[in-house]
């Protein structure tokens, strides 16, 4: 037996605080036997932070001493370009509101994604590099989850050496890890350790003290919501909630025994309330933004429990690498960083001490939330389907990602390593219990050796077999990859389930090694410390060769490199045409765009969205969260076809393959299955497109067309007229007709068949289109070929001719006497003029461009949602956008307008076509960029109309015209205006939402009362003190 006095440095008494949580009565922890001198005490306690920080920099030292990252594709297209972008307002000295470079302009602090008022980011990012700030926060932060954590623990009594490992498992375990390219989520889920310790101290003390720390709590939750994302809060709701209640039923709670019944609800109800109305200012304006968003009305079930955890992946908890192939790609039924589980080796020993052995009342509460977050993450796969409960409550059906519940998994086996780890450094003498424990690891050790081995055999004994459950068991479910087979996961598994393999053998290891060491220090506890520090690097170790190993890294400079295409762009803003003899000027400080936008084809994986913002290029495209529906719509649309949405849209500089990449092919002529050349109605500018080619010989013309809304068109009868032109001005007209060339796009769903007119000739291809519920279906193309003399074509011009209906072509192919084919494309349209070309792209200027700001002469008004979008009316119905605007969110009092469906019916007074490219007159209105929120618009003398501007709109854009106010109403389905008196004009338009003003006041009440719970009690003493 050895003496009490000889026990280990792990058991001493000052290690681990008093808890009103030990098993049994609390009691006073005995003196030591030699008292610690304070300074070495002071070292000990802040040894853990200091560990936690060295951890933080190893797994970061890439990126903090050379400047490379770990990156996902949300890095290099959100994060780090918009981050940049606010890093340089801040150090510039604004807070801006609205982001000017990315769908036509967006309300970036609404989206809340970069963190605006995020308080790190507001006191650092002034203080960082702009294109440097990326790997410090994140260093930081996960450093911040570790030690939240540590004193969370250590406050429930952990001791010293149990915190550190549970701040180590919390902080770089699978889900910071997974995540750490996902800047709002980390920021917002590292402070739920926090919190609960507020909590914690909150009911350990009573009176007015508890409203304190509840009210610290709150102001925790606060900092969290403005992180900002919304499914961490939302987890962290659920755990306060959770965590709240089991303490009041399990107590100790101190207090009157009637309070138990009220703090279950004012607890978490005060924490609530303060945190987010403290972050009521970033909340308010993210709900308007959200509820324009495909999210607003809640998702679908389908689309909600995508990225979901799945048993078959669980094996990552002892094999991390299991599912990953050489090449870097996962095999996981759905993406990795959403639905990975590891956190560790040694702590999964610990954690099983823990379940076992520790007699703590906070050790079920672990258990409980842990198997909460997997019940909820597994969704249909577990025994009860908890998410389907929550995605009925309000806030939780406009989320997805169940798999994102291993949040809480992680930090449930934080606790119980830490207390596992915590038993183990509370056997102060040799301990037959411990070394059994240890044996029982070591054989668990043993035992995963002999599952690889025997599963790789009976793998390697059956192939057919295995191949078919996996096929049905794996593939057969629903999953994410389309280029997930059967025959790559049975191979990969038969590769990867190898004891040579070293990521194999390094888990088993890593478990063997966790066995002997807990053995060994319950055997030879004297040596505590040695054992302890020998589990800390073991812990730490792996998790960083974890952490290290999971995410690609790249130098971000290379990332966010500008192409020469977007070098270009950049160069020629503010230059209102681009000749041959135009001289690029260095690139400095992003100009005034005032010759339009760009607009990068949705083909071009080298352009994807927001990469054009690498040069500070302003984009009708963009990529975030919460893109509004409306403008999905309208620039899906716009890119789809190239033609009048593009030019309302202002966008002077297209970017396209060259030659196109996603083509098909049908009887030698190629086109793009997503993007027709024409989709023309008449009395619209759609109705008629010109095409600009070099002379190409042409004996025959080949076209792949169809109809849409043309069920009434009798048959034989002219629906379009395709015109060649030749080199020497001789024309060629040939006529496209319903039930020869043409046909309606549905004709065989029933409701068409019944009372269509014409006949179906047959059916050449298919192409996917959107029907009126949003879903994709697959509509018929019709072939025709027309034999014509030989002619020198150079213009090609095709008109819709029927006042209803639409024609849509998707190819048309000239043919020379050798049987060669010139296909045409939608960047042979006539308005298109190639300005530059680099590495298979072009650019081409859009000679038809509207300017940013214009004046038109008329209005049409929907006054209704009931009425027909406003989209369709701008590209496929009587509308002349160069004197007309339509105008939505009335009321219109005061404005002469058109009404929509009058206007329909009278047409544009027997203009069955309007020239393509025609832009309102000028001269046109100045536009000048005071600031990223407020526009200022010189227009010129006039008749006065409309002022149209082609920014995007926001409820929250306030004009003034003169000084007076004006309503701004939406325009164009998109865009703004305002109805203009004759005369010259200066206009402003300021974004002042009310929603921020309304979320404002609510923030700087709620502060002021933290601040009156924090400083009222402390002056009653003062003035007690004094009266004494």
């Amino acid at each position: 037996m050895i003496d009490a006095k000889r026990a280990s440095v792990g058991a001493d008494p000052r290690s681990r605080p008093s808890s009103h949580l030990e098993a049994g009565r609390p009691q006073a922890a005995a003196p030591p036997d030699h008292p610690v001198p304070p300074i070495a005490d002071r070292a000990s306690a802040i040894a853990p932070y200091l560990v936690l920080a060295l951890c933080s920099l190893v797994l970061f030292r890439d990126g903090l001493f050379g400047g490379t990252v770990f990156y996902e594709r949300d890095t290099f297209l959100f994060y780090a370009p918009l981050g940049r972008w606010y890093a340089e307002q801040l150090q510039g000295g604004s807070l801006p509101l609205w982001m000017p470079l990315i769908f036509g302009g967006y309300p970036l602090f609404a989206d809340g994604e970069i963190g605006m008022l995020y308080p790190l980011n507001l006191l650092l990012l002034p203080l960082l590099p702009s294109d440097g700030w990326l790997t410090p926060m994140r260093a930081l932060h996960l450093f911040l989850a570790g030690a939240f954590m540590h004193a969370f623990l250590r406050t429930l009594g952990a001791g010293r050496w149990g915190a550190l490992v549970g701040g180590l498992v919390f902080a770089f375990g699978s889900f910071f890890i997974t995540q750490i390219q996902h800047e709002n989520l980390v920021r917002s889920a590292v402070w739920l350790p926090l919190i609960l310790l507020c909590v914690e101290r909150a009911l350990r003390t009573d009176g007015w003290a508890r409203q304190r720390y509840l009210v610290l709590g709150g102001l925790a939750l606060a900092v969290a919501a403005l992180g900002l994302h919304v499914q961490p809060i939302a987890m962290t709701l659920l755990a306060l909630g959770l965590y709240t209640t089991y303490r009041v039923v399990v107590g100790p709670i101190a207090g009157r025994p009637w309070e138990r019944v009220l703090l279950l609800v004012w607890a978490p109800g005060l924490v609530t309330a303060v945190g987010l109305g403290g972050a009521a200012v970033q909340l308010l304006p993210l709900f308007e933004l959200g509820r324009t968003s495909y999210r607003g009305p809640g998702l679908i079930y389908d689309l909600a429990t995508a990225w979901p955890l799945r048993w078959q992946n669980l094996p990552t908890v002892v094999f991390p690498y299991l599912f990953r192939l050489d090449d870097g790609r996962y095999i996981t039924l759905w993406q990795q960083w959403e639905t990975f589980l590891y956190v560790g080796m040694a702590p999964l020993g610990l954690g099983l001490l823990a379940v076992l052995f520790a007699r703590r009342r906070i050790v079920p509460f672990f258990v409980l939330i842990g198997l909460f977050g997997l019940l909820v993450g597994l969704v249909e796969q577990s025994p009860l389907n908890v998410y389907r409960l929550l995605w009925g409550l309000p806030g939780f059906s406009s989320l997805r990602a169940p798999g994102r519940f291993a949040y809480l998994i992680v930090f449930a086996a934080a606790g119980l390593a830490a207390f596992g780890m915590d038993w183990l450094a509370s056997r102060r003498r040799r301990s037959s219990l411990g070394a059994a424990a240890g044996l029982s690891i070591l054989a668990g050790a043993g035992g995963l050796a002999w599952l690889v081995v025997a599963f790789r055999t009976r793998l390697l004994a059956d192939p057919v077999r295995w191949n078919r459950l996996i096929d049905e068991e794996y593939v057969g479910t629903r999953h994410e990859y389309a280029w997930l087979e059967g025959s790559m996961v049975y191979e990969h598994l038969v590769a990867a389930l190898d004891l040579a393999d070293p990521k194999i053998a390094l888990s088993v290891g890593l478990l063997a090694a966790c066995g002997l060491l807990v053995m060994a220090w319950a055997l030879w506890p004297r040596q505590g410390a040695a054992w302890a520090t020998a589990l800390v690097t073991l812990v730490a170790g792996d998790l960083l060769v974890f952490g290290y190993d999971f995410h690609p890294r790249a130098p971000l400079a290379e990332l966010v490199r500008p192409a020469p295409v977007t070098s270009f762009l950049a160069e020629v803003a503010g230059h209102d045409t681009v000749g041959a003899d135009f001289q690029p000027a260095p690139i400095g400080d992003a100009a005034l765009w005032t010759s339009g936008r760009a607009l990068a084809d949705s083909a071009l994986p080298a352009l994807e969205p927001n990469r054009l913002m690498y040069a500070d290029v302003p984009s009708l495209g963009g990529y975030s969260s919460l893109q509004s529906q409306r403008h999905f719509e309208y620039w899906s649309n716009a890119d789809r076809q190239k033609d009048v949405l593009l030019d309302l849209g202002s966008v002077r500089h297209v970017i396209v393959a060259d030659p196109p990449t996603d083509v098909a092919l049908l009887a030698g002529t190629a086109y793009r299955p997503h993007h027709p050349i024409f989709n023309g109605a008449a009395a619209n500018q759609t109705g008629q497109a010109r095409f600009a080619i070099e002379p190409f010989r042409t004996v025959e013309v080949r076209v792949l067309g169809t109809l849409a809304d043309g069920v009434h068109l009798e048959d034989g009868v002219a629906v379009a007229e395709v015109h060649l032109v030749g080199r020497d001005g001789a024309r060629h007209t040939l006529t496209l007709r319903a039930g020869l060339d043409l046909a309606e796009n549905s004709y065989e769903r029933p409701y068409i068949r019944s009372v269509v007119r014409h006949f179906q000739p047959p059916v050449a291809a298919t192409v996917p289109d959107i029907d009126q519920t949003g879903a994709t279906v697959q509509v018929n193309l019709y072939r025709s070929s027309f034999a014509v003399d030989p002619l020198d074509v150079e213009q090609v011009e095709i008109r819709h001719v029927q006042p209803r209906g639409q024609t849509r072509i998707f190819g048309l192919g000239l043919v020379d006497p050798t049987g060669t084919v010139r296909s045409i494309f939608a960047a042979d349209r006539e308005k298109f003029r190639p300005v530059f070309r680099d590495g298979g792209l072009v650019v081409l200027e859009n000679g038809a461009a509207f300017p940013r700001a214009y004046v038109v002469s008329e209005a049409i008004a929907r006054r209704s949602r009931t009425e027909e979008s406003a989209l369709p009316r701008l590209a496929l119905r009587p509308f002349d956008a160069a004197r007309q605007v339509i105008l939505e969110d009335g009321p219109f009092d005061g404005l002469r307008v058109v009404e929509q469906l009058s206007a329909w019916e009278v047409g544009l007074g027997g203009r069955e076509h309007l020239s393509p490219g025609s832009a309102p007159p000028g001269p046109h209105p100045r536009v000048d960029d005071l600031a990223t929120d407020h526009v200022r618009i010189d227009v010129p003398d006039g008749p006065g109309g409309y002022l149209v501007l082609a920014d995007t709109y926001h409820r929250g854009w306030k004009a003034r015209v003169d000084g007076a106010e004006a309503p701004v109403y939406l325009a164009n389905f998109l865009f703004r205006a305002i109805g203009l008196p004759p005369g010259p004009h200066t206009v402003d338009f300021v974004f002042d939402p009310l929603s921020l003003r309304l979320g404002r006041a609510i923030s700087l009440a709620t502060l002021a009362f933290a601040l009156l719970v924090a400083l009222v009690p402390s002056a009653w003493s003062w003035g007690g003190r004094s009266r004494r």
